[in-house]
């Protein structure tokens, strides 16, 4: 595929919102118009828009099943367990040990040897290498191939995603604030060490049988602070690295990633866990989502709960999931999900005393949006004034 160079990626940009809006038949007789630089990444943006995943480089083909039996170093492989942006993830045990456990040995893809995909591949390994946390999964070997291909070797968890793992058990909400208890402190220590994350979601966040929490997949992870880096890294296709569901209003525009992204993250991963729905709207692909997650206000909880499927996999009714969400826990969620990054918790550690308040029954320090007030003030004023009018009509003039 040819790479679109800079003087493209604004055309490509207004071609791919374009596009979000047209149904199938719609997108083909358009892509018919488009020069041939521009159509495969279109293309391929729109197929990675349909699949939900927008995490790194795009991957030029499935996993190769060859790989099951063949050793990296003194590790063999086992079985595959997943595919993402710049690589693969396989199951790997050590060979030169009696009853060695399982591991995960994360391969980066070929053909992304000497691009941006490398360099972020490397400094995922300096990352962990530096974060040491009993909910993070820890890097315990790294090194090459002996044809060039660098891999990790990773703690492998066996676990399933937060959500799932929550939905299984139809756990309350109080204990699954408690397992994103388990989450923020793992990234209070990385935001400690200098790392924003950048990628939080259910699928790197898996929760083991034992009810513990690991962090994985620090692929697309910042320094906060340190030596020169690109403000947004691209895909291939020209578009910012982020996952579309997750990601925080200045990821989209491009804009250096801060702590604040996190907490914005770990909001819509908290609107999810508790309501059972996105903050984002069903078809956050879609340009008109994305508008609404650049200019709007996010869905109240209480207000999107559907009948009672959610709340059963809650472990209560609908009427008391309502009352649940409503309240000091609504404001703690709407806090870390403000549009403007200066506007939310400062910090992962606030956020998360917030959440103990709620968990203890006490008053939170998040406060409602300045303008939310002043909107029900208005409301407030204009009812009042249209009460008082109708009951000056309903008294009539000869009332004393």
């Amino acid at each position: 595929m040819t790479q679109p160079d800079r003087r493209h990626l604004a055309q490509l940009s207004r071609l791919l919102d374009e596009f979000m809006d047209l149904d199938e038949p719609g997108r083909e007789r358009r892509l018919s118009e488009v020069e041939p630089r521009l159509a495969a990444p279109l293309r391929a943006a729109l197929r990675t828009d349909a699949s939900g995943f927008l995490s790194g480089t795009l991957m030029s083909g499935p996993l190769q099943p060859a790989l099951v039996g063949q050793c990296i170093g003194p590790y063999c492989i086992e079985a595959p367990l997943g595919a993402g942006g710049s690589g693969s993830v396989w199951r790997a045990r050590r060979v030169d040990g009696p009853g060695e456990p399982p591991v995960a040995i994360k391969l980066l893809h070929l053909s992304l040897l000497g691009q941006a995909a490398a360099l972020r591949f490397r400094q995922e390994r300096a990352i962990l290498t530096r974060l040491a946390h009993p909910h993070v999964a820890r890097l315990l070997d790294a090194g090459e191939t002996p044809d060039g291909q660098p891999y990790l070797v990773l703690e492998h968890v066996d676990g399933l995603p937060i959500d799932q793992h929550c939905d299984a058990r139809a756990l309350s909400v109080a204990a699954r604030l408690a397992l994103a208890g388990q989450l923020m402190s793992a990234l209070t220590h990385a935001h400690g060490h200098g790392v924003v994350h950048r990628d939080i979601k259910p699928g790197n966040v898996l929760v083991t049988r034992a009810g513990h929490v690991k962090l994985l997949d620090f692929g697309i992870a910042q320094w906060r602070e340190g030596p020169a880096r690109p403000p947004h890294p691209l895909t291939a296709e020209g578009r910012p690295v982020l996952t579309p569901r997750y990601a925080a209003p200045e990821q989209w525009r491009g804009l250096p990633a801060t702590v604040a992204t996190d907490v914005y993250a770990v909001g819509m991963l908290l609107h999810e866990l508790l309501c059972g729905r996105s903050a984002g709207g069903q078809a956050i692909g879609a340009s008109s989502a994305i508008r609404r997650l650049l200019h709007g206000e996010p869905p109240r909880m209480a207000g999107v709960l559907p009948a009672t499927a959610v709340a059963a996999a809650r472990g209560t009714q609908p009427a008391a999931l309502r009352r649940q969400l409503q309240g000091d826990l609504q404001r703690v969620v709407s806090t870390a999900l403000r549009r403007r990054p200066a506007e939310r918790y400062a910090s992962i550690a606030a956020l998360a005393a917030d959440v103990q308040r709620c968990l203890r029954g006490e008053p939170v320090l998040a406060r409602p949006d300045a303008r939310v007030d002043r909107w029900a003030s208005a409301m407030r004023r204009h009812c009042i004034g249209a009460v008082i009018a109708l009951l000056d009509l309903s008294l009539g003039p000869d009332h004393s």
